[in-house]
């Protein structure tokens, strides 16, 4: 699971996903600020936009495999972060 921290932005702390960059990423994937079904999931890309995004990458065969509703995709994507 990704899991969750608290950042602080003006002042007002903000509960968001963790990111997940590291050296020797072949590419990564970058949102804007993650939906509260994602966050409350605990993993990026849920709900009805994040499967609109699945769908995409396997459309472009970018990966083959989707995740299932509320499963960690870590092993399929190994880097995201967002913008907040």
């Amino acid at each position: 699971m990704v899991g969750t921290e608290t950042i602080n932005i003006s002042g007002q702390d903000v509960r968001t996903l963790r990111e997940l960059l590291r050296p020797g990423l072949k590419a990564v994937f970058v949102g804007i600020n993650p939906s509260r079904v994602s966050v409350d999931a605990g993993h990026y890309y849920q709900g009805k936009l994040g499967r609109r995004f699945w769908d995409r990458l396997q459309q472009y065969r970018i990966t083959t495999t989707l995740p299932k509703r509320g499963e960690d995709m870590l092993p399929l994507i190994k880097a995201l972060v967002s913008l907040i």
